[in-house]
Order: structure tokens, then C-alpha cells, then sequence
């Protein structure tokens, strides 16, 4: 099976979700591995786990393993940054998401995007999300993947870029 892990400069890895870190924080490729395969046999009814990995001021990282098709998501506030690390997986980008529900503050979610772009991921590509700009991942049955992804936000003010 092929494994795509798209590291999204949003989450860190031993903390607890939210936890403020202090100064300094390194994550090698064995203990990002490890978190891996621990979210791996957590998946929810979505088929999707996610762990928190800390807080620096106005950013987070958090790292997430998904086996399913995502929700569409808005992040009024915040810019994620994504790297695939592994495998294949579609994105879809921009348009209007469907069926908007606030479930956090300043966080959208959707059933889906409609007139978005989708944009094929696979090993080595980084891509980013500004503020208020649609995302929905979509994983790839055909191809039997598993998107695992570590994503740094950070918290930004004023109008969407």
C-alpha cells in the first residue's frame, strides 16, 4: 500500500493537542513514523485520525492519518502548510463549499467543494491553503492509499490575503 504523509506545518508530536511548547521542539523521522502508525489504528467512523503536537504563539503543528475521503474544509484565520511524503491523493482547491457548517470557531466544514480546481499530490509536493480558501482531500480507492500528513497553521489577522 501506498502511503501518502503530507507534513502540514500545523501540528507536533509527542504534546498533547493545544499544549503550549517552550522554545524548541524537534521531530525525527522515526518518532513522525511512530505517530503514523498509531493514528493508523485510531480511525473514526470518517476513517480519519489526528493528534495535536503543540502550540508556538500564533502557530501549531499537528500531524493527521487519513484512509477515507475528507470533508471540505475554511480556516478563516489560519494558512496551513502541507507535505505529501509518500503515495498519491487528489485535492480539491478553491470554489464553494458545499453545505457549510461552522464547527469551531473560525473552522467551515462541507460536505464537499463545488467549482474548485483538484490538484494531484504525491511524494515530495508541499502545498499551502491561505485563509479562507477551500480544501477537500480526496483519497484514492483505486490506488489503496493512506494519506498521512503533518500541518503547520498559523493564525493570521485581517482580510484573507
Amino acid at each position: 500500500m501506498k502511503i501518502i504523509a503530507v507534513l502540514s506545518l500545523a501540528m507536533a508530536i509527542v504534546l498533547p493537542a493545544g499544549s503550549e511548547c517552550n522554545g524548541f521542539e524537534l521531530w525525527t523521522p522515526s518518532q513522525l513514523k511512530a505517530l503514523e502508525r498509531q493514528l493508523s489504528v485510531r480511525l473514526d467512523a470518517q476513517k480519519f485520525a489526528a493528534q495535536g503536537l503543540g502550540t508556538f504563539g500564533n502557530h501549531s503543528f499537528m500531524i493527521a492519518h487519513r484512509e477515507g475521503n475528507g470533508q471540505a474544509e475554511l480556516h478563516q484565520t489560519q494558512n496551513d502548510v502541507f507535505l505529501v511524503q509518500s503515495g498519491q491523493a487528489t485535492l480539491v482547491v478553491g470554489g464553494t463549499v458545499v453545505e457549510p457548517k461552522t464547527v469551531a470557531a473560525h473552522e467551515i466544514r462541507g460536505s464537499s467543494i463545488s467549482g474548485g480546481e483538484r490538484k494531484a499530490l504525491g511524494p515530495a509536493m508541499w502545498f499551502t491553503s491561505r485563509r479562507a480558501y477551500p480544501i477537500n482531500c480526496w483519497w484514492m480507492p483505486e490506488r489503496n492509499s493512506r494519506i498521512s500528513s503533518l500541518r503547520f497553521m498559523r493564525n493570521s489577522a485581517g482580510p484573507p490575503l
